[in-house]
Formats: C-alpha cells, sequence, structure tokens
C-alpha cells in the first residue's frame, strides 16, 4: 500500500489548532454494513459508525479565528458530480484496518480532493507531500491481515462533502459545513 498523502501545514498563529478535514461520509445503512463487513474480516475493536469517513484534505486550525471561515469558503468554491463510493477491498494500512476504494472511486475522490487542495492554496502555504490514497479507516490497532476481496463490496452514493472536526465530548465529529455534490 502506498504512503498516505500528508501537508507541509504551517502552525495556526495562536500556535493550538484543532485539525478539521473535509471528508465523504456513509449514511447510516453504508455504516451498518460498514461494522457488518469490519467485525467479519478483523476480530478488532471497530471505531464507531459515527467516525466512519472517507478522508479528503485536513489541516490544523485555530477554529475560533476566521480559519474555520475560511475553509467554509474553500468548501463552497468546489464543485464536483456526485459518486459511487464502492469499497472492494480490506487490507492493514501501518496498524489500521481499511477499506480500499475500488478505481473509479479513487478518480472521483482523487479529483475532488485536488480541487480541494487547489482553493486550499489560496488560503494558506501548503505544500503536497505523497500520494492521495482514499480509504475507508474501521479500526486503528488492528491485527494486520493480508489483502482481502470482499464477497460484496460496501457501495453508498457520494451526494456531498463535509467539514469536520473531533468532538472530544461525543464518539463522533462536530460538522461545521456541508456541501452538495451536482
Amino acid at each position: 500500500m502506498s504512503e498516505q498523502l500528508s501537508l507541509d501545514i504551517p502552525e495556526p498563529s495562536s500556535g493550538g489548532g484543532q485539525v478539521v478535514f473535509f471528508a465523504v461520509t456513509p449514511g447510516a445503512a453504508a455504516s451498518a454494513r460498514l461494522s457488518a463487513v469490519g467485525k467479519q474480516i478483523s476480530d478488532a475493536s471497530l471505531y464507531p459508525p459515527a467516525r466512519f469517513h472517507i478522508s479528503l484534505l485536513g489541516l490544523r486550525l485555530d477554529v475560533r479565528s476566521g480559519d474555520l471561515d475560511a475553509m467554509r469558503e474553500v468548501g463552497s468554491a468546489v464543485a464536483a458530480a456526485p459518486f459511487e463510493i464502492v469499497l472492494p477491498t480490506a487490507c492493514s494500512f501501518g496498524n489500521s484496518l481499511v477499506l480500499c476504494c475500488a478505481a473509479e472511486t479513487t478518480a472521483a475522490m482523487a479529483y475532488l480532493q485536488h480541487a480541494l487542495l487547489r482553493e486550499a492554496k489560496m488560503k494558506w502555504p501548503l505544500r503536497a507531500k505523497g500520494r492521495y490514497t482514499p480509504h475507508l479507516t474501521l479500526a486503528y490497532r488492528a491485527p494486520r491481515i493480508p489483502p482481502t476481496v470482499l464477497a460484496d463490496p460496501v457501495r453508498w452514493p457520494a451526494r456531498e462533502f463535509v467539514l469536520v472536526g473531533r468532538d472530544r465530548r461525543r464518539d463522533g465529529y462536530a460538522c461545521f459545513g456541508r456541501w452538495p455534490l451536482n
């Protein structure tokens, strides 16, 4: 598995910051299916369904400054067509259990990620390192598994992307914005 895209991200001016990121998230039915698949292929402790997502682009920001509004502007500036998320294989990605995107899904996610990165570079001095490999993490600290083709790939229609950040009060994310794919 190739390395995941990382960014050289300047620290927020206040020195603190929260990681916020754009992502595509599954609905309730797809989340239930993701949990079932995870339990079938590993005895790892899975994330709760509220944390399932495929990351597009993340930054460490001071959410109390204008940075969050700037991220919302980035999301508003991006247009892309809806597409289908297809996750046909499971594998280990470092010490994580992940589901990997099919080629068509990877292409659509890469287009959306590139559009977000292009807009974000107008606001912050970002440099991408590595290659973007869209995937959905089911669990961290999971036993390694060989690449496994699922008998029935997990699928859902991607009709929007969201801007989220970790909500420490609950086991999920706080949503800071959502944009339709159309």
